[in-house]
C-alpha cells in the first residue's frame, strides 16, 4: 500500500492533494 502526506487540502470543497514517495505525482483525492 502506498503512503504520503496531504501536500494540499480545501476544506470548502473536500478534496486535495497527497505527496508520496513511490511518484513525482501528487495523488488527488475527494472526501
Amino acid at each position: 500500500m502506498a503512503t504520503g502526506t496531504v501536500d494540499f487540502f480545501n476544506d470548502t470543497g473536500g478534496y486535495g492533494f497527497i505527496d508520496t514517495e513511490d511518484s513525482e505525482e501528487d495523488v488527488f483525492f475527494h472526501m
